[in-house]
């Protein structure tokens, strides 16, 4: 019992709620891009081999952008109180890297994905049809490898915001312009992306087979590769500190002494 008491006072209720707060407001930014993307809004473009304008969805454009000034926003507001995860997969990287305690952790994910059915739920009052983009003719290892990729790139600017202590305001612009270089790479690749487990919980429909969950397993093996990557670019005899040690061998010869008898 005494040591269930330990594990719950690590853990700070403000940041929960901050947390909770800033998943909320991300998911409800992105579920509301991504109805306005669907819903048939396009743009014009010049086409030259059309011999004229064409109109192409503005998906690629709108939605990364909503979701990189959203989280930037909260990370500006909200970061100092919990560090500005938001996801689970952030949450789950910086684990990896022990920059957070293994009960934070699970407290945090744990509002995280709360804050994200909220939205949700509060989005379907409004917009019943409301959802995140889907991912059309794309195979599973595709999104698999297209969320890890892109989540390893939006990590690397996380890391690197929190590891050169950048004001709040760089900060938050160095979060959010991680999160929409993540988001084209991964939508370009797969022709949608989440990058987030939370938003993608929330929102799926049903999971039934492992390839259907790729949107959680994907973002989660980036982070922990993207928190990875950073550290030893940052610190690489960190990083040769934590390997085994090689054992090398002592030969001793043995020596016999002969005592002369007087």
């Amino acid at each position: 019992m005494d040591r269930v008491t330990n594990i719950l006072k690590t853990i700070n209720p403000v940041a929960l709620v901050a947390e909770m707060i800033g998943t909320f407001s991300l998911v409800f930014a992105v579920l509301g891009a991504t109805r306005f993307a669907a819903g048939g809004a396009q743009i014009l473009q010049q086409n030259p081999l059309a011999g004229g304008l064409e109109a192409v969805p503005v998906y690629f454009v709108s939605v990364p952008l909503i979701a990189a000034f959203a989280i930037g926003l909260s990370v500006m507001t909200l970061g100092k109180f919990s560090g500005g995860h938001f996801n689970p997969a952030v949450t789950f990287g910086m684990w990896t890297s022990k920059k957070i305690r293994t009960a934070s952790a699970a407290a945090y994910i744990l509002v995280q994905l709360l804050g994200a059915f909220a939205a949700f739920g509060v989005m379907q009052l409004f917009i019943p049809e409301a959802t995140a983009s889907v991912f059309s003719n794309t195979e599973p290892w595709k999104i698999f490898a297209a969320e890890a990729l892109g989540m390893g790139i939006f990590v690397f600017g996380i890391s690197a915001a929190v590891s050169q202590e950048r004001s709040t305001f760089e900060a938050g612009f160095m979060v959010g312009a991680s999160l929409l270089l993540g988001l084209i790479f991964t939508g370009f690749v797969s022709g949608a992306g989440f990058l987030n487990p939370a938003l993608f919980a929330s929102t799926v429909r049903s999971i039934e087979t492992i390839g259907d969950a790729a949107p959680i397993f994907g973002p989660l093996l980036g982070a922990a590769i993207g928190v990875g990557l950073y550290n030893v670019m940052n610190d690489p005899t960190a990083f040769k500190a934590s390997l085994p040690k090689q054992v090398t061998k002592v030969t001793i010869k043995k020596t016999t002494v002969v005592k002369k008898k007087k």
